[in-house]
């Protein structure tokens, strides 16, 4: 690469400034948020998560088991 290409270069048209325009105008922004809605649609099967509360009850049990040991040693 030939010195002071680079340094010369400048963007079509000489605007130097900031980019000012919408990457989506209010159109397609509204587009692309309704496709990603239908493509994270929610499960509304309640059995789907049944394993979770048990779950929980589990790890609640035991955090209460450490924090008891632990509050004992000290």
């Amino acid at each position: 690469m030939r010195e002071g290409v680079v340094r010369d270069w400048s963007p079509p048209g000489g605007d130097t400034g900031p980019i000012r325009f919408e990457l989506f105008s209010t159109q397609r922004l509204e587009e692309h948020a309704a496709s990603l809605a239908v493509a994270q649609a929610l499960d509304l099967d309640r059995r789907a998560g049944h394993k979770l509360l048990p779950r929980v009850r589990e790890n609640a049990r035991i955090l209460v088991e450490v924090y008891t040991a632990i509050s004992h040693s000290s």
